[in-house]
């Protein structure tokens, strides 16, 4: 049976998605919906699909097996909620929304009609996170760490903390993400941020540089560090370290470094066609064929809770004081801010 995919946004990303979906078998773009009607159709064209400027139309006039949501952060919401009314299944990028209460609305209408969902924490799908996830799994650890040390992208929505939710939630994700499926659940954040350096940038209002001190269930301690900085040079770095005792595990996405006692060694996993976000890609695609969405390595139900935790980071930011994420989420599942 061929899979009838729709995608509601065209940029740079769905760009990804798209040309991965030509690697995969029995699989058919049949709408696209953008806001802009040229980018649409130049993403429709290659498919002979459909272009839409209003998701809404296409979710009306399309039968779809899936539908792919690739739009910024403060887009995210109603579409959802509709997927979910329809029983859609769905693949979403990150961040799920900019509000925890909306959010946490769609991931308890998307468990009660037992969809297959995805989000776009690709870097789940890396076989150095897989072993690394192996390899942790026994170790009583005592410090985490990550870093995503880089430049301030392009789109000017990004450098406006109401429309991306700023470096944590759109970038640094990905860190907090890999500390929750690696480290286990954090039970409370702390952070504090650098400002100034960028005034020369229009409509820029998101933190330079922020550093979160989590506190783990597990009773490990970590940190977190981000600076979107480094445009035009500086030495950009992401990745993770974790400590035991006598154990170092240090990952980046390809490269695993080891020292466990006096043995020392560095294991490389080379990216596959297509990335990790094909692998993401793959399994999304064949769960929704399956109709089991057990094999996806995170689906909304998780990704809520990076959510959570990223807001509670900037919440920290906001208030200069520890936050809970699991008290965030219990007050928005009761709908309160």
């Amino acid at each position: 049976m061929t899979l009838g995919v729709g995608f509601v946004g065209a940029g740079g990303i769905a760009r990804v998605h798209l040309a991965n979906l030509r690697q995969i078998g029995d699989v058919a773009v049949r709408a696209v919906s953008d806001v802009e009607k040229d980018r649409a159709e130049a993403a429709a064209a290659p498919w002979g699909a459909r272009a839409y400027t209003d998701c809404m139309d296409m979710l009306d006039g399309e039968a779809l097996d899936a539908v792919y949501v690739c739009v910024p952060p403060a887009m995210h919401g109603s579409l959802e909620i509709e997927l979910a009314e329809k029983g859609l299944p769905f693949y979403i990028e990150k961040p799920l929304h900019l509000d925890l209460v909306v959010a946490a609305q769609v991931d308890s209408m998307a468990r009660e009609k037992n969809l297959v969902t995805a989000v776009g924490y690709q870097l789940r799908y890396s076989a150095a996170v897989a072993a690394a996830r192996d390899q942790l799994a026994d170790r009583q650890l005592t410090l985490a760490q990550g870093f995503y040390l880089g430049g301030l992208p392009g789109a000017a929505w990004w450098r406006r903390k109401a429309l991306s939710g700023g470096q944590v939630l759109e970038q640094s994700t990905h860190i907090y993400d890999l500390l929750r499926y690696l480290a286990g659940e954090v039970e409370s954040v702390y952070a504090v941020a650098s400002t100034g350096a960028m005034t020369d940038v229009e409509g820029y209002d998101v933190e330079d540089a922020s550093v979160a001190l989590l506190e783990f269930s597990n009773g490990a301690v970590g940190q977190v560090v981000s600076s979107c900085v480094l445009t035009g040079g500086g030495e950009p770095h992401m990745g993770l370290r974790f400590d035991a005792r006598g154990y170092t595990l240090k990952l980046t996405w390809d490269t695993l470094e080891v020292a466990d006692g006096g043995e020392r060694r560095t294991d490389c996993f080379p990216e596959p066609a297509g990335g990790w976000t094909g692998r993401a890609d793959r399994t999304f695609l064949e769960a929704v064929r399956n109709h089991d969405g057990s094999p996806v390595r995170s689906d909304y139900s998780d990704g809520l809770h990076t959510l959570a935790l990223t807001l509670a980071v900037n919440k920290s930011l906001a208030t200069c004081e520890p936050v809970s994420p699991a008290e965030l989420l219990m007050a928005a599942s009761h709908g309160c801010t």
